[in-house]
């Protein structure tokens, strides 16, 4: 679903000759798989959360490469008035019945009105498939942790 997805985004720049195609993703962790479409570890704690972000045009067809920068501080610290910085986590809270409970959000900051509207309508177009990302990364986050369960004999 995935793959289908950000297929789908790529295709326009694909169709223009700006994007090549790459390797399928296989069985890649969900973390280098985000990495390699051009978002970046921003935070991690083991076991407890996991914080991705991604700044760029991302309601452009083409010429909607992220905005590379090298470090958690240098995503915090830049801005563009062109452009939009996202930031993803995905959270692991213990519930008062023994379980664990994943959370996920997404934030997105833009720095000018016109950014802003870019972004919106871009949001309406993309935010079905995002849903279904977001529900199909859950699922899978669930699938595994119930095989560990079931490895290693825990209970939560």
């Amino acid at each position: 679903m995935l793959r289908l997805l950000f297929g789908i985004r790529m295709l326009p720049a694909w169709l223009a000759g700006k994007v090549k195609t790459g390797a399928s993703d296989g069985d890649e962790p969900f973390i280098k798989r985000v990495i390699r479409y051009g978002f970046m570890l921003l935070e991690e704690a083991e076991g407890q959360e996991l914080l991705v972000g991604v700044a760029g045009p991302f309601w452009r067809p083409i010429r909607n490469a992220p905005i590379r920068l090298d470090s958690a501080r240098a995503f915090i610290d830049w801005d563009s008035p062109r452009h939009a910085k996202a930031v993803m986590n995905f959270q692991v809270r213990e519930q008062s019945n023994g379980t664990m409970t994943v959370f996920t959000e997404t934030r997105i900051q833009t720095e000018d009105r016109a950014a802003r509207l870019k972004f919106g309508l871009y949001w309406l177009l993309i935010s079905p498939g995002s849903a279904l990302i977001r529900r199909a990364l859950l699922r899978a986050i669930k699938t595994n942790a119930e095989k560990e369960r079931v490895v290693y004999g825990s209970q939560t």
